[in-house]
């Protein structure tokens, strides 16, 4: 953690608390003891470093969207996957597949930080309280991540799934497909996130470039002060009305609103062209025909029109 914030720290950042999110483990349709019994298997990668475990451990990468996983797995398209057991309990992977195993590959963790200039703009009383805070939020974080880790473990096994931890040999396996991408890392390999991995671990630090000294105006120098680094906390109208918040918030409406009129438009065209007329074929316009003006016998262009009566005057003989 030490390294995580001294990274955060060099972005302008405070790092508050962390939780850890459910390991990440294997689901597979059969069951699988060692690399061997994954030959051929379609698994589904939805990034460089899933799709690379698949293709050391002799599977056939599959690149398939959250949103999409339980439709390839209906369907054959994929037959295996990593994640916590959370996403499988969400989306009864039990009704396709039948085997998790806990192998524990990695423990992604929700961090919480603040601006830095924000931070040092409160007082001392009000640090101390937020990070009070922070501290038991972290407890109690830690608690109930390893509650409901086991929640969906249960789940898995109420809905049929065997889940295990991994056996000796698949263990050794994993362990050695590791050790071959860390080779391939310290020999110059490049892969995606590579670098980021690397800085974590402390074997490579990335100089940031100093900011060019720029002349801020004087109308922005409450909110951007002599560096020209923006800051909320600046600014005199509070940190949630700053002037680009503002700027956002009046161009959603402005979206919002052409949006909504554009759909009462269309729908109102939509109305004109498919609500049928219910007037039937051979009935009369009347409005029409009141309308009409009738010249009487023997009149011409330039005799007055007559309103149209109902019935004709008789003809005499």
């Amino acid at each position: 953690m030490p390294t995580i914030k001294k990274i955060l720290d060099d972005s302008n950042l405070v790092y508050l608390y962390s939780v850890s999110w459910s390991p990440q483990g294997l689901y597979f349709k059969k069951p699988v003891n060692s690399i061997a019994d994954m030959k051929g298997i379609k698994f589904r990668s939805y990034n460089a470093a899933t799709a690379r475990m698949a293709e050391l451990s002799g599977m056939l990468p599959v690149q398939i969207e959250a949103a999409e996983l339980s439709q390839a797995l209906a369907t054959g398209v994929a037959e295996s996957f990593i994640s916590s057991g959370a996403t499988g309990y969400d989306t009864k992977v039990w009704e396709h597949l039948t085997h998790f195993y806990e192998v524990d590959a990695w423990l992604p963790r929700n961090t919480i930080f603040a601006n830095k200039d924000a931070w040092k703009g409160l007082d001392d009383a009000t640090r101390t309280v937020v990070q009070g805070c922070a501290d038991k939020a972290k407890v109690e974080g830690d608690k109930r991540a390893r509650a409901y880790t086991q929640f969906t473990l249960d789940g898995l096994k109420k809905g049929g799934m065997t889940v295990t931890p991994p056996s000796d040999q698949l263990r050794a396996d994993l362990m050695k497909i590791g050790d071959t991408d860390d080779g391939r890392m310290a020999q110059g390999g490049r892969r995606p996130g590579q670098g980021h991995r690397r800085r974590l671990q402390g074997q490579v630090t990335r100089p940031r470039p100093a900011r060019p000294a720029t002349a801020v105006p004087a109308p922005l120098q409450p909110w951007y002060g002599a560096t020209g680094r923006f800051s909320p906390g600046r600014s005199p109208i509070g940190p949630e009305r700053t002037p680009m918040r503002l700027l956002r918030r009046l161009l959603d409406g402005l979206y919002l609103g052409g949006g909504i009129i554009a759909a009462l438009c269309l729908i109102a065209i939509l109305l004109i062209i498919l609500v049928p007329d219910d007037r039937p074929m051979d009935e009369p316009d009347l409005s029409r025909r009141h309308r009409l003006r009738r010249l009487p016998h023997g009149g011409g262009l330039g005799s007055s029109a007559l309103p149209m009566r109902s019935t004709t005057a008789p003809t005499s003989g």
